[in-house]
């Protein structure tokens, strides 16, 4: 009986030592695989470019002040007009006008703009009955810019002047109005016509007061339609 237990203890011995020997000879490959494999990855990793997401969607994710470009945009186009306290009526003649603009895109869907620009129209009916008047109104406005699937609207506070002038017994006239504040509305659409390039033709409605001395003033009121070529310069920090 003590033999065999012997033998069995003997036995049972060099079975955990060749298990031992076995797991110490497979660990180091196992390791060497492992961790050649983690560099392999992390190289792979490094070496993939990140696609980095527009400064636009970038400032928009993290909801901050992210300088990134400006729009300038330039209109061009023609309109009506009155001044209502010479009571021109119906008998309104077209003008000209255009406009200069920058904007800053604080979002992808909103930007601040300021503009400066100049609109004529005249009149032939009320007290233009006596001399056709043409008005000149320029000033600048400052607001906000809001564009959605192709579409454009904005509103802004405006300062403007106002210039009249007409054919006098003694020859041509003119006087200057006292400059008044107003609003400017419009509305439109942007066609895209390459990076950074677009054609925006809109409508836009503005009302503001205007006094000639030594009378009291009134109320200036222009429609225009007009179109105009947007182009967005970018920047980086």
């Amino acid at each position: 009986m003590t033999t065999i237990v012997a033998l069995f203890l003997a036995a049972a011995t060099a079975s955990a030592a060749a298990t031992a020997s076995a797991v110490a000879t497979a660990s180091p490959s196992t390791m060497t695989a492992s961790t050649s494999t983690t560099a392999t990855a992390a190289a792979t990793a490094s070496a993939t470019p990140r696609s980095e997401a527009p400064a636009l969607e970038q400032a928009h994710a993290g909801g901050g002040w992210d300088p990134h470009a400006v729009d300038l945009e330039v209109r061009f186009g023609r309109g009506l007009g009155e001044y209502e306290a010479f009571g021109s009526g119906g008998d309104r003649v077209a003008g000209q006008n255009w406009r200069l603009q920058v904007a800053y895109p604080f979002r992808s869907f909103a930007s601040l703009h300021l503009g400066y620009g100049r609109a004529s129209f005249g009149c032939e009916g009320g007290f233009c009955s006596r001399a056709p008047v043409t008005f000149t109104g320029s000033g600048v406005d400052a607001g906000l810019t809001l564009t959605w699937r192709g579409l454009w609207g904005q509103a802004s506070i405006a300062r403007q002047t106002l210039d009249a002038a007409w054919e006098g017994s003694g020859g041509p006239k003119q006087e200057r109005a006292q400059s008044g504040l107003g609003v400017l509305a419009g509305a439109g659409m942007t066609l895209v016509l390459g990076p950074g390039l677009s054609v925006t033709p809109g409508l836009r409605w503005m009302r503001h007061t205007a006094a000639f001395p030594p009378a009291e003033g009134g109320v200036v009121v222009h429609a225009i339609t007009d179109v105009g070529i947007r182009y967005r310069v970018p920047f980086r920090r």
